[in-house]
């Protein structure tokens, strides 16, 4: 009751992960089950020998329920296919201009100046905000010193560094559901190995007469 209760909550507040939370709602519902209700031995004839072993799911009740629980597993894997790889190509496919009013909604908040609202998924029916504030180049793109704002879930606070509508070290972000921080450092680094920093290599290479290669990397680090 208590796993089902946290799923219909967080469905209805947050609305956001929803196959995630409901796949890990009937694997707990099924592990609790197998702990506390399956008991083989109870379900055993009594014509069946004492010394024959007894599987795992092979009563009729022990089958059904084992079958809804992979039933309900499938459904939520399929609906998380739809959710977080499908809906999301078709978007990144489309190429109108009018693909983000459409996808996500978006459009000028009431709330205030600045502000747009938006819709963070399909099934969301409560709209969230977001805004920045800033410097920007001549594409409107955030870039230099700005603020970006956003109230869902899985929004942040991110104050620092921008190019071309990218963060970039140095930064601080803060999670707007869990107030989760992290930082982005830059920090430098030095190397003889030959392959590119964002390369793998099966064996160390190294640059020609061991020249040093050394520069400014930026790094995202949490902090709280």
């Amino acid at each position: 009751v208590c796993s089902v209760g946290w799923a219909v909550s967080h469905t209805l507040t947050v609305i956001e992960n929803l196959p995630a939370t409901w796949a890990k709602t009937w694997g707990w519902l099924l592990c609790l089950w197998a702990m506390w209700f399956y008991e083989p031995q109870a379900a055993r004839c009594p014509s069946v020998v004492p010394s024959d072993p007894l599987g795992p799911f092979d009563t009729p009740a022990e089958q059904t329920v084992f079958s809804l629980f992979l039933s309900l597993e499938v459904v939520t894997f399929f609906g998380w296919v739809l959710y977080t790889q499908f809906y999301p190509y078709l978007v990144w496919r489309c190429r109108a201009p009018c693909r983000l009013r459409l996808c996500s909604r978006i459009r000028t908040s009431s709330r205030s100046a600045g502000w747009y609202s938006f819709r963070p998924s399909l099934l969301s029916f409560r709209r969230k905000h977001f805004q920045y504030a800033g410097e920007t180049n001549a594409l409107g793109k955030p870039h230099g010193c700005g603020v970006w704002r956003e109230d869902s879930h899985h929004g942040e606070v991110l104050e620092g560094h921008w190019r071309h509508g990218l963060p970039v070290a140095p930064f601080v972000s803060r999670t707007f559901g869990s107030g989760a921080i992290s930082v982005g450092l830059r920090i430098a680094y030095g190397t003889t190995r030959l392959e590119d920093l964002s390369s793998l290599s099966w064996r160390l290479r190294r640059t020609p007469g061991g020249a040093l290669r050394y520069g400014v990397l930026g790094v995202e680090c949490s902090v709280a």
